[in-house]
């Protein structure tokens, strides 16, 4: 009897913490950001399971982070990103660093360059905004899948249709950019 209370009692808090994420996302919903030089995003979304979306070679998602423990995320604004590998990455700056205290900096290009994944927006894609709320319904990928798989676009064994990047620009809004991994990978 006690442990059906229990359970009664958790499936009431289940039911009604859905109720509110429910809620949540509705009205960030209404409070989408405008952006004049773009068309507004408009998704006909379904719940995929991800291995379905390996199979069936759906789109994959990765929401770049700025404070990752295992890269630093250089862009520019033709649309590049560069994931390098954060402990050589910090490392060859530190050495960076010393080096021009001691007065023997010369140039970059003779200190080891980090191992880097490097991506470029996909030339004439539409840059576009999309709700947090909209991204439970992704196809999410972490950063081990990008190191591992993204390669594998330019193969017949291919596990995802096109790869899109989501760069945070708000507390519950991405921008949602397309892009294709280059065949250097340092």
């Amino acid at each position: 009897m006690k442990n059906r209370k229990i359970h009664f009692i958790k499936l009431i808090l289940l039911f009604f913490g859905v109720i509110v994420v429910f809620q949540n996302c509705q009205n960030d919903e209404e409070n989408i950001p405008q952006f004049p030089h773009e068309n507004t995003l408009k998704l006909n979304l379904k719940t995929v399971s991800f291995q379905d979306a390996q199979t069936k070679n759906d789109d994959a998602y990765y929401i770049l982070n700025e404070n990752h423990k295992e890269y630093v995320l250089r862009t520019n604004r033709t649309g590049r990103f560069n994931l390098y590998n954060r402990v050589e990455y910090e490392k060859r700056e530190q050495q960076v660093l010393k080096d021009k205290k001691e007065g023997k900096f010369h140039n970059y290009q003779f200190y080891k360059r980090p191992q880097e994944l490097i991506f470029n927006k996909v030339y004439g894609s539409k840059v576009e905004a999309i709700n947090h709320c909209d991204t439970h319904f992704l196809n999410l990928v972490n950063y081990k899948w990008i190191q591992d798989n993204t390669w594998k676009e330019n193969n017949s064994n291919v596990l995802f249709k096109d790869l899109y990047f989501l760069f945070r620009v708000e507390k519950d809004k991405y921008l949602k950019f397309k892009v294709v991994r280059t065949a250097i990978a340092r």
